[in-house]
């Protein structure tokens, strides 16, 4: 077979028959091992070429995906290691900037950040109050005080009726209580 790349197409000379085949109408076949082409309107035609071509050639011919060689070079399993390597090391990096972050802002702004969320929270919401309920909670704050696993210290626990029942820790020291 005799192939010529000349004016935009691809002449194939078989011994019996010409072809010519215009460039726009091949796509990269994906193959990492050679240079191949398919036409992109005739299924199971393939263009493949053993030896890299002459420069004359190349630069005519569809550009290979650059992105996909690579990622047949190395393979599936070790890009995603990269990329979960990749994504564990960001991580690293923003965890280190919020610890910066909180050894700058004072701690009374973070109270005050908590006082506010507390006040929100209740305007949406009627407080539970009585006597046997709270003297519950101050035993259940200093139970939380005593099991020394918080960052800062319980200064306040909120209980509040809602539909919903869960519960959050607010800046400050907060702890809000939904009833449900």
């Amino acid at each position: 077979m005799w192939v010529h790349i000349a004016n935009g197409a691809v002449e194939l000379d078989t011994g019996d028959t010409v072809e010519v085949v215009p460039l726009a109408e091949l796509t990269v076949a994906p193959d990492p091992k050679q240079i191949a082409y398919r036409h992109r309107d005739r299924d199971g035609w393939r263009l493949i070429f053993p030896e890299p071509l002459p420069d004359a050639w190349a630069s005519q011919m569809p550009a290979h995906e650059t992105w996909r060689t690579h990622l047949d070079r190395i393979g599936l399993g070790p890009a995603l290691a990269m990329g979960g390597a990749g994504i564990a090391v960001l991580v690293l990096i923003w965890a280190t900037f919020i610890d910066l972050v909180l050894a700058v802002v004072p701690p009374s702004a973070f109270a005050e950040l908590g006082d506010q969320m507390v006040a929100q929270l209740e305007q949406g919401s009627s407080r539970c109050a009585g006597a046997t309920g709270q003297r519950a909670l101050d035993a259940l704050a200093g139970r939380m005080f005593e099991l020394d696993r918080f960052a800062e210290p319980v200064s306040s626990i909120t209980v509040l009726d809602s539909p919903v029942e869960n519960a959050l820790a607010a800046p400050g020291g907060h702890v809000v209580i939904f009833r449900g």
